[in-house]
Protein backbone atom coordinates (compact mmCIF):
# COMPACT_ATOMS: atom_id res chain seq x y z
CA UNK A 1 0.00 0.00 0.00
CA UNK A 2 2.75 2.55 0.85
CA UNK A 3 4.06 2.16 -2.79
CA UNK A 4 1.10 2.60 -4.22
CA UNK A 5 0.69 5.71 -2.17
CA UNK A 6 4.33 7.20 -2.79
CA UNK A 7 4.99 5.87 -6.34
CA UNK A 8 1.46 6.48 -7.50
CA UNK A 9 1.50 4.19 -10.87
CA UNK A 10 -0.84 5.19 -13.79
CA UNK A 11 -1.87 1.64 -13.77
CA UNK A 12 -1.72 -1.57 -11.01
CA UNK A 13 -3.21 -4.44 -12.34
CA UNK A 14 -4.76 -6.13 -9.19
CA UNK A 15 -4.30 -10.05 -10.88
CA UNK A 16 -6.09 -13.29 -8.12
CA UNK A 17 -4.39 -16.07 -9.22
CA UNK A 18 -7.59 -18.10 -8.55
CA UNK A 19 -7.50 -21.87 -8.00
CA UNK A 20 -7.34 -24.45 -11.42
CA UNK A 21 -8.51 -21.57 -13.63
CA UNK A 22 -11.70 -20.62 -10.97
CA UNK A 23 -13.02 -17.57 -9.22
CA UNK A 24 -11.54 -17.08 -5.49
CA UNK A 25 -12.76 -15.76 -2.59
CA UNK A 26 -9.85 -14.84 -0.55
CA UNK A 27 -8.00 -13.28 -3.46
CA UNK A 28 -11.09 -11.02 -4.78
CA UNK A 29 -11.27 -10.23 -1.18
CA UNK A 30 -7.62 -9.02 -0.72
CA UNK A 31 -8.05 -6.89 -4.16
CA UNK A 32 -10.76 -5.13 -2.30
CA UNK A 33 -8.73 -5.18 1.09
CA UNK A 34 -5.99 -2.93 -0.94
CA UNK A 35 -8.33 -0.83 -2.98
CA UNK A 36 -10.50 -0.16 0.13
CA UNK A 37 -7.19 1.36 1.86
CA UNK A 38 -6.44 3.47 -1.35
CA UNK A 39 -9.84 4.66 -0.64
CA UNK A 40 -9.26 5.65 3.11
CA UNK A 41 -6.31 7.07 2.56
CA UNK A 42 -6.88 9.41 -0.65
CA UNK A 43 -9.69 11.58 -1.90
CA UNK A 44 -10.50 9.49 -4.40
CA UNK A 45 -13.76 7.49 -4.76
CA UNK A 46 -13.84 3.89 -6.07
CA UNK A 47 -15.01 4.89 -9.35
CA UNK A 48 -11.75 7.08 -9.99
CA UNK A 49 -9.98 4.19 -8.93
CA UNK A 50 -11.78 0.95 -10.71
CA UNK A 51 -10.97 0.01 -14.00
CA UNK A 52 -13.69 -2.88 -13.97
CA UNK A 53 -16.87 -4.10 -12.17
CA UNK A 54 -14.77 -6.79 -10.49
CA UNK A 55 -12.83 -4.39 -8.26
CA UNK A 56 -16.31 -2.71 -7.39
CA UNK A 57 -17.41 -5.60 -6.02
CA UNK A 58 -14.14 -6.61 -4.43
CA UNK A 59 -13.96 -3.25 -2.41
CA UNK A 60 -17.83 -4.55 -1.29
CA UNK A 61 -16.88 -7.59 -0.26
CA UNK A 62 -14.07 -6.20 1.87
CA UNK A 63 -15.98 -3.51 3.09
CA UNK A 64 -18.87 -6.90 4.61
CA UNK A 65 -16.19 -8.74 5.83
CA UNK A 66 -13.11 -7.06 6.98
CA UNK A 67 -14.08 -7.51 10.69
CA UNK A 68 -14.78 -11.32 10.08
CA UNK A 69 -11.81 -12.25 7.37
CA UNK A 70 -10.90 -15.22 9.22
CA UNK A 71 -14.73 -15.97 9.09
CA UNK A 72 -14.89 -15.20 5.35
CA UNK A 73 -12.18 -17.77 4.51
CA UNK A 74 -13.77 -20.45 6.84
CA UNK A 75 -16.27 -20.13 3.77
CA UNK A 76 -13.82 -20.29 1.08
CA UNK A 77 -13.56 -23.56 -0.75
CA UNK A 78 -9.63 -23.21 -0.10
CA UNK A 79 -10.63 -22.09 3.32
CA UNK A 80 -12.48 -25.20 3.58
CA UNK A 81 -9.45 -27.31 2.05
CA UNK A 82 -6.92 -25.80 4.57
CA UNK A 83 -9.32 -26.93 7.49
CA UNK A 84 -9.54 -30.48 6.04
CA UNK A 85 -5.51 -30.27 6.46
CA UNK A 86 -5.46 -29.03 9.55
CA UNK A 87 -4.77 -25.47 8.45
CA UNK A 88 -6.62 -23.53 10.65
CA UNK A 89 -3.49 -21.15 11.58
CA UNK A 90 -2.60 -20.55 7.95
CA UNK A 91 -6.36 -19.39 7.94
CA UNK A 92 -5.72 -17.25 11.18
CA UNK A 93 -2.32 -15.60 9.68
CA UNK A 94 -3.49 -15.19 6.11
CA UNK A 95 -7.02 -13.49 7.40
CA UNK A 96 -4.55 -10.53 9.02
CA UNK A 97 -3.97 -7.19 7.18
CA UNK A 98 -0.86 -5.09 7.32
CA UNK A 99 1.52 -7.45 8.87
CA UNK A 100 4.27 -7.19 6.35
CA UNK A 101 6.15 -4.41 4.82
CA UNK A 102 7.55 -6.51 1.79
CA UNK A 103 6.06 -6.40 -1.99
CA UNK A 104 7.21 -8.84 -4.80
CA UNK A 105 7.49 -7.21 -7.64
CA UNK A 106 8.44 -8.98 -11.46
CA UNK A 107 11.63 -7.56 -12.48
CA UNK A 108 11.39 -9.75 -15.84
CA UNK A 109 9.01 -12.52 -16.70
CA UNK A 110 9.28 -15.32 -14.34
CA UNK A 111 11.49 -13.23 -11.73
CA UNK A 112 10.15 -11.28 -8.67
CA UNK A 113 12.11 -9.06 -6.45
CA UNK A 114 11.35 -8.30 -3.29
CA UNK A 115 11.13 -4.08 -2.22
CA UNK A 116 10.77 -3.69 1.61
Amino acid sequence: MKFLLEKQPETVWLVGSGWEGSFSLEDTVCAGAIAHSILQQTNLSANDIAGNDELISAIALYSQWEDDLLGLFHHASHGKRLLGLDGHEDLKYCSQTDILDILPMQQEPGILKSHH
